[in-house]
């Protein structure tokens, strides 16, 4: 494996970057990695709004290199390992994409593995949820199949295996069985049931209150000290910033010798 050809194209704007990309490209896209040349296309730094920091994009965009080099240049890698695979190069993993398969588990909009193939055809939301079901899958292909089964796989596309030929002659099941467990594995891990008893929901769930209950204490002092203030103004009494010489931070000591 070689990637010493590698180049990087930094466009300056957005015709730019769709100049030198070629072709059709989807609106939220922000880089693209042309495998076969080794290339890597990246619109410059403040010409768009990235949605993950600039590093991890680079990186995302080398992991579909290195995928491509691991696999001798086939093309015949499911769209959701090469993905994957690059979303783990990139460490893109948010809260927001946790959040993002939790409501497609619960609402029953998860999209199936072998429709990721056409995520350059989805909206943006539908998209970023290919994306984030497709990190998912990668992940629950090392769990279940080891550490190395990507690279196992990537040695039986080299050859020039089918999604279904390599997933039963490396991994010993078949390719919409395995699509099938991970989406069952999916909706187990994010159901109503399962959210309630994920350890970092809880956490999180317990901070959020006690920053509620911090923020109504907060304006309840704030409410009692007001109606003293009210109280005392009907009462003829000063008001305690009346005490207080707004230019001089010793001022409440008063007047007297200083210890």
């Amino acid at each position: 494996m070689d990637d010493s050809g590698l180049t990087v194209v930094i466009a300056g704007g957005r015709d730019e970057f769709l100049e030198a990309v070629g072709g059709d490209f989807p609106d939220w896209g922000v880089a693209a990695a042309q495998a076969h040349k080794l290339r890597i296309i990246l619109q410059a730094p403040g010409t768009r709004r990235y949605s993950e920091p600039y590093s991890n994009v680079v990186g995302h965009e080398y992991g579909h290199i290195y995928l491509h080099l691991l696999a001798g240049s086939s093309n015949r890698i499911p769209r959701w390992l090469n993905e994957g695979f690059a979303m783990h190069a990139g460490f893109e993993w948010t809260v927001d994409a946790y959040l993002r398969l939790a409501r497609a588990s619960l609402s029953g909009h998860l999209v199936p593995l072998k429709a990721l193939d056409r995520v350059n055809q989805f909206g943006g939301e539908k998209a970023a949820l290919a994306y984030t079901e497709s990190f998912a899958a990668y992940d629950y292909l090392q769990d279940n199949y080891g550490r190395d089964a990507v690279v196992r796989l990537a040695s039986a596309f080299s050859i020039g295996a089918s999604p279904e030929q390599a997933f039963w002659n490396v991994l010993g099941v078949r390719y919409d069985q395995f699509a099938a467990e991970f989406e069952a594995d999916v909706r187990r891990r994010y159901s109503v049931t399962s959210l309630f008893a994920d350890g970092a929901i809880i956490w999180a769930f317990l901070a959020l209150l006690i920053i509620v209950g911090w923020w109504v204490k907060h304006r309840k002092a704030k409410e009692v000290e007001r109606r003293w203030r009210i109280e005392d103004r009907i009462n003829g009494e000063p008001d305690f910033n009346e005490y207080v010489d707004p230019n001089d931070d010793e001022s409440w000591r008063g007047s007297g010798p200083q210890v």
